[in-house]
This record gives C-alpha cells, sequence and structure tokens, in this order.
C-alpha cells in the first residue's frame, strides 16, 4: 500500500510476478486522461466532500458565514473580514446535497459579491465616520477649550 505523498512519480515499481521494473508514472492505473480540462489547476485539487453536516467544521458551515457576513456588514466590520477568510480560503458548505449524497457548497460567484459587500462597508463607514467628524469637531473645541480654562483656574488654584 502506498500513503499518499510517501513516493515520487520516478520511483521504480514491479507488478507482481513481473520481472521488469517500470516507474510509478508509467503504470496505466495513475495515468491522467489528457483533455481540456486537464490543464486548469482547479479542476485537479483535492478536496474534502462531506456527506453529513455536523462533520463539517463550524467556521464552514453556511448558516455560521452567512450570519458573520450580514451582521459585519450591519453592525461590526471585523465579522465581515473573518467570514469573507472563510468565503475566500475554504469551501462554505450547505445542508443540501447533490445527486451523489455529498453536501453542496456556495458557488464562486459569492466571492465576487463578499468582495462588493466589503467595498460598500468600507465606503459606508468612510462616509459615517467622516459625517460624525465634521459634527463632532465644534463640540471637541468647546470641550477643550473649558479643560484649558479649568486647568488654568486649577493653576491658580494651587499657586503654580
Amino acid at each position: 500500500m502506498l500513503a499518499y505523498g510517501s513516493v515520487k512519480k520516478t520511483d521504480m515499481v514491479r507488478r507482481g510476478d513481473a520481472g521488469d521494473w517500470l516507474p510509478l508514472d508509467r503504470l496505466e492505473e495513475l495515468q491522467q486522461e489528457e483533455s481540456e480540462d486537464s490543464a486548469d489547476p482547479r479542476q485537479r485539487r483535492r478536496t474534502v466532500r462531506y456527506r453529513e453536516y455536523h462533520k463539517v467544521p463550524q467556521d464552514s458551515r453556511a448558516g455560521v458565514v452567512l450570519k458573520r457576513l450580514a451582521l459585519g456588514f450591519i453592525f461590526f466590520p471585523p465579522m465581515l473580514w473573518r467570514g469573507a477568510v472563510t468565503v475566500f480560503q475554504s469551501r462554505v458548505v450547505t445542508r443540501r446535497t447533490n445527486e451523489n449524497g455529498y453536501l453542496e457548497v456556495w458557488p464562486r460567484w459569492v466571492e465576487g459579491a463578499v468582495s462588493a459587500m466589503i467595498v460598500v462597508n468600507a465606503l459606508g463607514w468612510w462616509v459615517m465616520l467622516s459625517w460624525a467628524g465634521r459634527e463632532a469637531a465644534p463640540m471637541v473645541r468647546a470641550i477643550a477649550g473649558t479643560m484649558s480654562v479649568g486647568f488654568d483656574v486649577l493653576r491658580e488654584w494651587l499657586g503654580s
């Protein structure tokens, strides 16, 4: 038995009673069909596929990620960022199953939607903070003026 990653393609192997040794990549079981899709590296990567939702990690569950995206977009941007990290770095798994019995994952267009959410959220917070800064500036100046008068009175009272 060979463990994944324990051999190289150039290692020599011999089948059962056969007398000749062959490079591992020449075994017909390991031959890959050449097709148009084989040039696309996304088609060949290994992924974990789940059949039972309770075995899916919490961070990869659709409900958890959707809650983070929604609450982060409205209230607390770091939650939005954490949900976005999950969308960009791994697959988000739903409760629905496909025809083979595996749980389905969110489609790739969600990445574009999450990118747009991040941009809109950043612009919204920037506008809100700049507006709040303009509205708060006169109040901050008044408080600073009151504090400077208070420090002057305190200095006179202490005799400095």
